[in-house]
């Protein structure tokens, strides 16, 4: 088997930082579990729509085939 060169090298690295992150980001689910369970946690309704039109959006141009950029 040939050792990796050039872009090979790094998309490796690259893939294998990938690879030891986790699944979940344990620190930003325990603030969230404390803020919920302290009856703070706030849910920002706009915020919210605001991303769901835009991921539908990205879908129906994805689907229709135009790119975003």
């Amino acid at each position: 088997m040939s050792r990796p060169t050039g872009n090979e090298h790094y998309i490796l690295q690259i893939l294998q930082i990938l690879d030891e992150l986790p699944d979940v980001r344990q620190d930003k689910v325990a603030k969230l579990r404390k803020q919920i369970e302290q009856g703070c946690y706030k849910v920002d309704a706009e915020k919210v729509a605001e991303r769901m039109l835009e991921e539908g959006l990205k879908d129906i141009l994805y689907r229709s085939g135009k790119n975003l950029h």
